[in-house]
C-alpha cells in the first residue's frame, strides 16, 4: 500500500488533475488494493504472517531490510512521481494505450497466478506436487511476468509526458528495470527454482514440466519445447541459474523409491502425529524454553 500511499501525495500535492494522471493514479490504486487485499487474506487464512520472524529477532537486520524496502519504494514510484508532479499536459497517445494495455496484462496475470497459487496451496491433496494449473501451466512464473509488465505499463505512460516537462523523468526507466533484476536475478526466481528443484527434482514430471514450460514469459509448453536453448537464454529468461538439475538425465529407479519412500514415511508421520505430540510435551516444552531464552539474548544484543 506504500506505492498507492506514495501515488495519492503526489497527486494530491501536485493539483493538477490531468486525465493521464487520474488514468495511472486508478490503476496504481486498483494494484495495490488488489494486492494488499489479497496479502491479508492469506495472512488471515494461515492466522500469522511469518515471512519476517527470522529477521525480527536481530534489529540491525531488521532496520536494513525496510531502509531497503524503503529505496525500493521509492524508486518503482519514479514514473508515477514524475507523472503526478508534471504541469504540462500531453494529448493521449499511443503510448498511453500501449502502456495501459501491458498494465492490463501484468495485472490479469499476477491475480490468476496469485489466486490460483494459494488454492493449490489450500488443496490438502496437493501438498506434495508442485503447481502447474492454470496460468502456471504456461509460465514457471507467471506472477513475476505480471509485475514485470504492469510497471513497464505505467514507465511507457508516463514518458508521454517527460519531453514536455522534465527529460530527467527518463530516469524512471528505473522502475521497470529494478524490478526485472530483482525478480529474475536476486529474489524472485532464483529463490523459487532452487526451492522446487530441491523439493521436486527426482520426480519425472516435474522435470518435464520444467523443460517444456516457459520460465517467465507465458507460452503454450507445445510451442516452448520446440524453441532452441539458445534462443531460450537470450530472449525468454531461461538462465543456467534457474537449473539445479540435469533435466535430460532422468532420475535412477534408486532416486524414485528413495523418493516415494520419503513421501510415504511423511504421510505416515503426520497421520501418527497427534500421538508423538502428546508423548512429548515435556521435552518439546524445555525446548520452546530454551528457544526463547536464546532469542531474548539475540535481542538484548541486537539493541
Amino acid at each position: 500500500m506504500n506505492f498507492v500511499l506514495l501515488a495519492w501525495m503526489t497527486f494530491l500535492t501536485a493539483g493538477t488533475y490531468h486525465p493521464r494522471q487520474i488514468v495511472v493514479l486508478a490503476l496504481v490504486t486498483l494494484w495495490g488494493v488488489r494486492l494488499g487485499g489479497f496479502l491479508l487474506y492469506r495472512v488471515l487464512l494461515r492466522g500469522k504472517d511469518d515471512r519476517f520472524d527470522e529477521m525480527r529477532a536481530h534489529f540491525f537486520q531488521f532496520l536494513g531490510f525496510w531502509i531497503a524496502q524503503i529505496i525500493w519504494v521509492w524508486v518503482v514510484s519514479l514514473p508515477v512521481t514524475f507523472l503526478m508532479t508534471a504541469r504540462v499536459d500531453q494529448p493521449l497517445g499511443a503510448l498511453d494505450y500501449v502502456g495501459w494495455t501491458l498494465f492490463g496484462i501484468g495485472f490479469i496475470f499476477e491475480s490468476l497466478a496469485d489466486f490460483s497459487k494459494q488454492a493449490h496451496h489450500s488443496d490438502k491433496s496437493k501438498k506434495d506436487d508442485f503447481l502447474h494449473e492454470n496460468v502456471w501451466s504456461i509460465s514457471r512464473h507467471p506472477n513475476y511476468f505480471g509485475e514485470i509488465t504492469l510497471w513497464l505499463g505505467i514507465f511507457l505512460s508516463a514518458c508521454s509526458v517527460f519531453d514536455a516537462n522534465d527529460k530527467a523523468g527518463y530516469v524512471a526507466v528505473a522502475s521497470p528495470l529494478l524490478t526485472a533484476i530483482l525478480l529474475l536475478f536476486v529474489s524472485g526466481a532464483p529463490l523459487g527454482e532452487e526451492r522446487s528443484d530441491k523439493k521436486f527434482g527426482a520426480v519425472p514430471a516435474y522435470r518435464s514440466y520444467k523443460k517444456n514450460t516457459s520460465p517467465i514469459v507465458p507460452m503454450p509448453q507445445s510451442v516452448y519445447a520446440q524453441i532452441p536453448q539458445f534462443i531460450r537464454a537470450f530472449f525468454l529468461c531461461e538462465f543456467p541459474m534457474y537449473n539445479k538439475v540435469d533435466l535430460e538425465k532422468q532420475p535412477t529407479p534408486e532416486q524414485q523409491k528413495k523418493k516415494k519412500k520419503e513421501k510415504e514415511q511423511k504421510e505416515k508421520e503426520q497421520k501418527s502425529g497427534k500421538g508423538s505430540d502428546m508423548d512429548d510435551d515435556s521435552p518439546k516444552e524445555k525446548d520452546s524454553d530454551s528457544k526463547k531464552h536464546y532469542q531474548s539474548q539475540d535481542n538484548k544484543s541486537d539493541l
